[in-house]
């Protein structure tokens, strides 16, 4: 039985690294795509929200808010725990959206 030496052993480990080096940069790019899917899904979803809420309430939208609250939220804010709901936090409380799990 042929047992492999020390440099066939080095050649296949180098192998493997120039093929992962090729790989890592394909990977890195499905991220990225897969991150763009998510955003324009939750925006879609936020966009049918947006319609849903305004068919139920006369084509009024929840008013946004500019300033920051005095607790640094912006107009999207929504705190469960402290029960706030500033501007589209709404679409969360009357159940338009669910918060992320």
């Amino acid at each position: 039985m042929k047992k492999f030496t020390l440099i066939e052993l080095l050649v296949v480990v180098a192998i493997i690294g120039i093929l992962a080096s090729l790989l890592l940069p394909s990977l890195s790019n499905a991220r990225r795509v897969a991150k763009i899917a998510v955003c324009k899904s939750q925006l879609h979803q936020f966009g049918i929200s947006s319609q849903s809420y305004a068919g139920d309430f006369d084509s009024w939208l929840p008013g946004g808010q500019a300033s920051d609250h005095g607790g640094g939220y912006g107009c999207y804010a929504v705190v469960t725990g402290g029960d706030i709901w500033f501007g589209h936090g709404w679409y969360y409380k009357l159940g338009y959206l669910r918060l992320a799990e």
